[in-house]
């Protein structure tokens, strides 16, 4: 397949998103509000953005408008070969980027370099079924007004951008908008030469429709963060929840339109006063003592953090002391669709402060420092980009356009993508496509989200607020993200939980930092793995706190460290009769412990007891490597697998006893060619080394060498009397 601007051919999703599709999943993991559930792109074609041209008109193949604007209502999902600035000179408010599709998912999170900024310009999105991620856009001064985000989207979803030195608002919902969210977003530094270094407008004449603002950061403008109130009908209904504001310049942190209708909650929201501000006004119901009435709030658990001591340290505040004038305060919060409960305004605070804006894991160094200021109470309003370090900046951005021949100064290699479907080759063979064919819109884990999707969503991934629990809502499976409380499948950011029933592993590109089952005392969970893959960055806990069960006879789990019965009223099993096994420490805590190995791989370096092997293979390593055995180490039936590289072989200690049996079974690696008389000693058991293997890789030879083992080669028969003369152990492999 072509790899130009032009979008890939459709393909049919597999039965298993079909499956899962009959309850409606999130967009991406941590989608949230009544534009959560946009479905963007997915079941449609790709395109590949392969230059950094504005291509106002949308006319030039590989433009990122172009990919836009020629979208088909199928769908479209918008990936990026190259990153970098794309920069247009909008001379006036309406000389702007105009992206308007519907049925479309732009990840700017897959962009090389420092992803993706549009400079120059203000932008409007139009369409419906948008989902919107990961896009930098910073208008500066052109001597026109601009937004840097101006939404007209309906039923979508805006999620981890950048606004920034724009010269109207910076992200802003009105008029057609409907139904949509915007989280996680960095909206911050307007330019306020004009008078208009503004957050937010949220408005709209749907009359009726929801809006969600979570966990942006409003840094550094005048005012309206935000401003609320609809020209028509009874306004939007609002949920502006869990933001931080930080640094306004006027006497207002938001405030309402004269005369304008809306119904809005202010929920647990933090307002930190910073050099250029001393004002405590959060909101200010409108410029006409007439208007009240017309602006209904819901207010509970904001802070404010007045006193600019270097420390953030608010205190709750509410009331007509802060919301004030003409506001018409109701008891219960208002209906906002798809919003989940909020988190506490200090957990909000460090959450936009570690993921907000674009790229959070690889933030832009504009990005970083307006964080960076909100922590050490420094920054101010500015009204131009004339300081050093906002000079360096813009240059910085300036030189991340594309050369004199067009070429883009960050782009992918060429071999990156060979079928052209989105994903790399290389992510592709770990989840066990081929990359070769295009199949984007297939479904690896039958979960409802396509093959694509699952590399877009894991790039984007950031932690949840707080630990994930399993709850089997829709079926048993680990994969689908319905079978979790938060409806927040688990990435290797993530504590996971399986405190009741049994959560079964069934498909590869499974994830979870740490994973507890049976986390408190009384709690019975357990974890099935059959097949695919689950990888756990930190700790397995096989019992946290209750009891726990592992059965694994298929598949591959990875651990860095499994833990068997944590605490003193846990119990923890591992029944391992397939698949593998690959753990740095496998060990007992506390409580009651038991593996059970009678069948596939272990790969340990430390197992922290006495291992009994009664049919699986103990394999040191994928490649040299050493397993530390903490007790006796007993080979009732099985293998013990040591591979071969050279002088170099895999080893394993024993602080016990060395209890043979079973099979050894010797690998070479990398091509290599042993020669007679070659031997690696490969085990050393401090109390010794009884029994004898029941057969042994052909060619090879056992020497029992006091506490060691030396395995030899010799590629010829030998005499039975000169071995034993010797001093040599040996079985023969049998045949």
């Amino acid at each position: 397949m072509h790899r130009s601007g032009i979008g890939l051919a459709v393909l049919g999703m597999t039965v298993g998103a079909t499956a899962a599709s009959a309850q409606p999943i999130p967009a991406f993991p941590g989608a949230q509000g009544p534009g959560g559930s946009a479905t963007g792109g997915r079941g449609g074609d790709v395109y590949h953005v392969t230059n950094l041209e504005a291509d106002k008109d949308g006319v030039i193949p590989g433009s990122l408008m172009y990919g836009i604007k020629t979208a088909p209502a199928s769908g479209r999902i918008i990936v990026f070969d190259v990153g970098g600035t794309i920069y247009w000179d909008g001379k006036t408010a309406n000389d702007r980027l105009r992206p308007g599709s519907s049925n479309i998912t732009i990840a700017g999170q897959t962009a090389p370099g420092p992803g993706i900024t549009i400079v120059g310009t203000g932008t409007k999105w139009t369409g419906e079924n948008v989902i919107l991620r990961n896009i930098s856009v910073r208008p500066g001064r052109n001597d026109a007004t601009h937004d840097a985000f101006d939404l007209q989207l309906r039923n979508s979803i805006v999620d981890h951008v950048s606004a920034t030195w724009f010269t109207d608002e910076g992200i802003s919902i009105t008029d057609a908008g409907a139904n949509t969210t915007v989280q996680y977003a960095n909206i911050s530094e307007g330019l306020h030469y004009d008078g208009h270094s503004y957050g937010s407008i949220i408005s709209t004449e749907v009359d009726g429709t929801h809006y969600s603002f979570r966990h942006n950061l409003y840094a550094h403008n005048a005012s309206r963060m935000p401003r609320i109130g609809s020209e028509q009908g009874a306004g939007a209904v609002t949920d502006f929840t869990n933001n931080v504001m930080y640094n306004w310049g006027s006497s207002r942190v938001g405030y309402s339109g004269t005369d304008q209708h809306s119904r809005t909650n202010f929920i647990n929201n933090y307002y930190i006063n910073g050099p250029s501000n001393t004002s405590t006004t959060l909101l200010h119901g409108g410029d006409d003592p007439a208007n009240s009435g017309h602006t209904r709030i819901y207010e509970s658990g904001n802070k404010l953090d007045s006193n600019r001591n270097g420390v953030i340290d608010g205190a709750t505040i509410g009331g007509s002391t802060y919301f004030r004038n003409g506001l018409t305060f109701v008891a219960q919060p208002f209906v906002v669709n798809g919003v989940a409960v909020p988190e506490s305004a200090d957990l909000a605070l460090q959450r936009v402060l570690d993921y907000g804006g674009a790229n959070w894991w690889n933030r832009s160094p504009i990005d970083q420092r307006i964080y960076d200021s909100v922590r050490t109470g420094t920054g101010a309003v500015i009204n131009d980009l004339t300081s050093p370090t906002h000079v360096a900046e813009w240059n910085m951005l300036m030189s991340q356009r594309p050369d004199a021949q067009g070429e883009a100064p960050f782009k992918r290699d060429p071999g990156w993508d060979t079928d052209g479907d989105g994903m790399p080759d290389w992510w592709e063979v770990k989840h066990g496509l081929n990359p070769a064919v295009p199949d984007h819109n297939g479904d690896f884990d039958a979960d409802g989200y396509t093959n694509i999707e699952e590399y877009i969503n894991e790039i984007a991934a950031w932690p949840a607020p707080q630990p994930i629990v399993f709850n089997a809502a829709t079926n048993n499976r680990y994969a689908q993200i319905t079978n979790w409380d938060l409806r927040w499948q688990p990435s290797h950011f993530d504590e996971a939980r399986i405190n009741a029933g049994t959560a079964v592993v069934d498909a590869v590109g499974q994830h979870a930092r740490v994973l507890r089952l049976a986390t408190s005392s009384g709690q019975t969970g357990g974890l099935s793995v059959t097949s695919g893959w689950i990888e756990v960055a930190e700790t397995l806990f096989v019992g946290s706190g209750g009891n726990g069960t592992v059965n694994q006879s298929g598949g591959r789990v990875t651990a860095e460290m499994v833990v068997l019965g944590n605490s003193a009223t846990a119990a923890g099993t591992y029944n391992l009769s397939g698949g593998v096994l690959s753990t740095a420490q496998l060990t007992k805590g506390a409580g009651v412990a038991q593996f059970n190995f009678t069948g596939g791989e272990l790969h340990a370096g430390v197992v922290g007891f006495s291992l009994v092997n009664n049919g699986g293979t103990i394999a040191p390593g994928n490649s040299i490597g050493h397993t530390e055995v903490l007790g006796d180490l007993v080979i009732n039936s099985g293998v013990l697998q040591i591979e071969v590289d050279g002088l170099n072989s895999d080893t394993v200690g024993v602080t016990g006893e060395a209890i043979l049996g079973g099979v050894l079974e010797v690998v070479t690696l990398n091509d290599f060619v042993p020669q007679a008389g070659d031997f690696w000693t490969f085990l050393i058991a401090d109390g010794g080394v009884t029994g004898s293997f029941a057969s042994i890789t052909d060619g090879y030879l056992v020497q029992i060498s006091g506490n060691s083992l030396v395995l030899q080669y010799i590629p010829e028969p030998a005499s039975m009397g000169w071995l034993l003369a010797a001093g040599i152990f040996l079985r023969r492999r049998r045949m």
